[in-house]
């Protein structure tokens, strides 16, 4: 587990400073593209990962573990690097002469993370919404 969030967050940080540099090269209006490309790049990384361990991805979802595996992959990847890309932005505008700091990738960081807990408490509040329905019949 303890790799698994290290290679989030080493996934985070190269996001952060890919979405700096290219914000800093295109402006703040490609930070929409780069959102989406990381995101694209997190599902297809979970993609490969998913298929090295052995566990089947079908398409279209056939359980619900498999709908959790799939939609939760887009979700954390979309949200995550969403947050992540505001995060840029917002150091962007403060920053006065346009460095990188440590700070603003942690920041970044951050936020991927807080990204990825918004979606799993949105996947731990449907399970129990599921238990208390299920626990009321």
């Amino acid at each position: 587990m303890l790799l698994g969030v290290v290679v989030l967050a080493a996934f985070a940080a190269l996001f952060v400073v890919a979405a700096w540099r290219l914000s800093a090269r295109y402006g703040p209006r490609s930070l929409m593209g780069i959102w989406l490309v990381g995101a694209a790049v997190f599902c297809l990384l979970n993609f490969v990962r998913f298929r090295a361990q052995g566990f089947p991805l079908h398409f279209p979802p056939a359980s619900a573990a498999d709908r959790i595996a799939i939609y939760g992959m887009l979700g954390n990847g979309l949200v995550g690097c969403g947050l992540a890309a505001l995060s840029v932005r917002r150091r962007r505008r403060r920053s006065a002469d346009g460095v990188l700091t440590r700070g603003a990738v942690a920041a970044g960081v951050g936020a991927f993370f807080a990204g990825m807990l918004i979606v799993l408490l949105v996947v731990a509040i449907n399970d129990f919404s599921g238990v208390f329905v299920r626990i009321a019949r």
